[in-house]
């Protein structure tokens, strides 16, 4: 019969039974052909740069890993023709499936091993994001936290520079770029709330879409919402973000293995549509668990758990027309709450659309348990100090001259003004809303009349006059002094101070330096319950003893709406030129910036409309001693009509000493 045959298995050396050899077999028994095959299966040739087929990667293979079945055949504890039997479908299916598995297991093993580059990887700090996020709100202020964020955003700097272009070019990172992205960073922490207010195109969404980008490439498992006004807008937004992940092969390449896409196989994934996505990396099962969630306020905001969300412009012109939109935007607001957790950051980017939409409700909510913290940009530093008229100085005081010129903001300003659009620059460039009705100080005429472009601060120039001073104290904030130089017929701004609180000794530092300057003695302190003990106090004595001040206690209240000696009363003398402001240097001029920013949020119902950037309630100041500059100003135009009268009723008083009457009485009488 000749040797006897030896099974033909790679690690086998057993000899093949007569009874098998006889029927022609090769192995010695059927396990051992079947553990063969697997491996002849697992020695194929996966090339990882080719996707798998979509023929070998849909319901059988879901099922092999389903039920364990392509383990078990891998082990050859189970072969392909019993799992075909189980599952209901053919060998050749099975085979197909297993070759997918295969594939699949051999490309995770290359991402075990496959790292980034150390250029790459400096650009993903997970472990530093996990750090601050393990550091929490308790950790913030301390070296540890501080520094951590610092190291996050040099690195999210260099990967939007690096990966991203904007019309072809690398976006530009400025340094209220910087400021945002911080803030961001630390409400992503700290499970906190952030509101970041800025002109319309100064590259909010832009940013946040690189920032979103950058945080699921890092955390394949986060989960964000990003509400819009519209649906389309949500769209674009949702797109933007999915164009990178898909279509930017410079970043794709870089952060995964090679043949892996962020995008999962079409059946073995949950399809991307125009509202959520889920990458391929993320390892959370379920309907509620997409990477990004987009969607318009319109939108059933459904019950999704999320580590980020973004509300970006929920407000637009049309949507604040009315009270009840604006209602319902805040409703809104509300219900997106509803979907933070203790850990959930909160993010909102907006324009100001109205003096009443949802900045001025969330900013309405400071110093309460609920918070946010908010970040105001201008277009401009009204405050900046330079020529208004020079345009090419204005450089350093815009927020993005590169995109945003000093020139084609005012250019911006006067549309709106010809249009006829009242406060509509300040609200959307400066971020200063002012009220749409009920507007009492005219600063367009203003500038007009009252800027006097030849005087400076300080009472160079003025004649013989009355001085005259009043000053709002702050414990905590800043408090704000202001100094009128009285003639008959013209009142003239001395000069303005606004400091950090500093209590009753920055109060008396103020008075004590305009007594030096200017020799002004007249002050009017306001004197509500909190600030009652600032006249029993020694230095308040001893410096009025030194300097012979008359310090007046001024109490505010429903005054401030009187129609004759209220704020408002002050209009008229503003708009006529009464008022002289000094405008001849960048001090002054940045002085004069800062009264007209106050002055024109005040409405005739007497409500002073604040914004964040108001720091200050140097508006309030000046008219604390403003019903004793009346009182001054009757009282000459009654003594200039009393000597009027005279000089007609009584002219041979003003040619001589005599009397219009006779000496003597005639005879007779």
């Amino acid at each position: 019969m000749g040797a006897p045959k030896v099974c033909v298995a790679d690690d086998c050396s057993d000899q093949v039974s007569a009874a098998r050899a006889s029927q022609g077999a090769k192995y010695c028994s059927v396990a051992c052909r079947q553990r063969q095959q697997v491996r002849r299966l697992k020695d194929r040739d996966y090339r990882v740069e080719k996707p798998v087929s979509s023929s070998r990667d849909g319901e059988v293979l879901r099922l092999l890993m389903a039920h364990g079945y392509a383990e078990k055949i891998d082990r050859g504890v189970l072969s392909v023709k019993q799992a075909a039997i189980l599952l209901g479908v053919t060998q050749g299916a099975v085979s197909k499936a297993m070759d997918a598995w295969y594939a699949l297991a051999r490309i995770t093993d290359a991402d075990k091993r496959w790292r980034p580059t150390p250029f790459v990887a400096a650009m993903l700090p997970t472990a530093k994001l996990l750090q601050v996020k393990t550091l929490g709100a308790g950790g913030v202020g301390t070296d540890e936290f501080e520094d951590a964020i610092d190291e996050l955003v040099r690195a999210f700097d260099v990967f939007g520079r690096y990966f991203f272009r904007l019309e072809g070019k690398r976006p530009i990172m400025k340094a209220f770029h910087r400021r945002w992205i911080r803030s961001v960073l630390v409400a992503y922490a700290t499970g906190g709330k952030q509101m970041i207010l800025s002109p319309p195109r100064h590259g909010k969404s832009e940013l946040l879409i690189r920032f979103v980008t950058w945080l699921i490439v890092m955390f394949p498992n986060i989960r964000i919402g990003w509400f819009c006004a519209s649906g389309d807008v949500a769209k674009l937004m949702l797109g933007a973000v999915k164009d990178h992940l898909v279509n930017n092969e410079e970043l794709v390449a870089a952060t995964l293995p090679k043949g892996r896409s962020y995008r999962p196989p079409t059946k073995s994934g949950k399809p991307w549509s125009a509202k959520e996505f889920k990458i391929a990396q993320q390892s959370h099962v379920g309907q509620k668990s997409s990477s990004m969630l987009a969607l318009g306020v319109t939108s059933k905001f459904l019950s999704r758990d999320m580590d980020l969300i973004v509300i970006d412009d929920m407000e637009d012109f049309d949507s604040t027309r009315e009270p009840s939109s604006r209602r319902y935007a805040k409703q809104k607001l509300a219900e997106i709450g509803t979907r933070k957790e203790e850990h959930t950051a909160q993010v909102l980017i907006a324009s100001r659309q109205h003096p009443d939409d949802i900045p001025s409700a969330v900013m309405k909510l400071s110093g309460t348990p609920q918070a946010w913290d908010v970040m105001v940009d201008s277009a401009h530093d009204e405050g900046c100090g330079l020529d208004p008229d020079n345009y090419g100085l204005h450089v350093d005081c815009m927020l993005f001259p590169e995109i945003r010129s000093y020139r084609w903001l005012m250019e911006k300003k006067g549309e709106m003004e010809a249009l006829g659009i009242p406060g509509a620059y300040e609200m959307r460039y400066l971020n200063r809303p002012i009220p749409t009705e009920g507007i009492v100080f005219n600063v367009p005429l203003i500038r007009e009349r009252a800027l006097n472009r030849s005087r400076i601060i300080g009472i160079e120039g003025l004649p013989p006059g009355r001085l005259v001073a009043g000053l709002d104290p702050a414990s905590r904030g800043m408090q704000a002094a202001f100094a009128w130089h009285f003639v008959p017929g013209s009142l003239s701004m001395v000069d303005l101070e606004t400091q950090k609180a500093g209590g009753f000794a920055g109060a008396l530092a103020i008075m004590e330096d305009w007594a030096r300057r200017f020799e002004l003695r007249d002050w009017y302190y306001e004197d509500n319950s909190q600030q009652a003990e600032f006249f029993q106090d020694p230095r308040v004595r001893e410096l009025k003893r030194d300097y012979g001040l008359t310090i007046t206690p001024y109490t505010t209240g429903k005054n401030k709406q009187d129609p004759e000696l209220g704020i408002s009363s002050m209009a008229p003398w503003y708009h006529d030129g009464t008022i002289d402001l000094p405008y001849g240097n960048a001090e002054s001029r940045e002085k004069v910036e800062t009264l007209l920013r106050q002055l024109e949020l005040w409405t005739t119902d007497g409500v002073h409309r604040t914004s964040r950037n108001q720091l200050t309630d140097v508006k309030m100041a000046s008219w604390f001693p403003f019903p004793r500059i009346v009182r001054w100003n009757k009282s000459a135009h009654r003594q200039e009509r009393i000597d009027r009268g005279d000089e007609q009723s009584y002219p041979s008083v003003h040619r001589g000493n005599a009397v219009p009457w006779r000496t003597k009485y005639p005879k007779g009488r």
